[in-house]
């Protein structure tokens, strides 16, 4: 079923922290993908 870990020990503030760090993650990546030279990795 893909769960790892024991939910019993979940919160909701550990939740939205994960969420949040997921979320500035992903922000990084696109801001670094922006930043990126794209056609130069093509050819």
């Amino acid at each position: 079923n893909g769960v790892v870990g024991d939910a019993s020990i979940a919160t909701a503030e550990k939740g939205r922290l994960t969420a949040e760090h997921q979320a500035d993650g992903f922000i990084s990546l696109v801001r670094d993908v922006r930043k990126a030279k794209l056609a130069e990795w093509l050819f």
